[in-house]
């Protein structure tokens, strides 16, 4: 009896130590994943500056078009 739990628990320790030691070998991403996040961090970044300066420009003409009509009708 005791050397079954023994033996479950070597095996659970080995299945365990083989995860941990495989781990560090899942960690490093292969190159076309680090290519496609790199793309995408690009693709968007850009995408992202577009479309904020055309919020920004879309302000800056509601606000001088506000100040021309309260100019013109005040």
């Amino acid at each position: 009896m005791k050397t079954n739990i023994l033996k479950s628990k070597l095996a659970k320790a080995g299945i365990l130590t083989t995860l941990v030691a495989s781990g560090s070998a899942l960690a490093e991403p292969a190159a076309e994943v680090t290519a496609a996040t790199t793309q995408f961090t690009t693709f968007f970044t850009e995408n992202a500056n577009l479309i904020g300066g055309a919020f920004l420009g879309a302000a800056f003409v509601a606000i001088v078009w506000k100040w021309l009509k309260g100019m013109s009708f005040s």
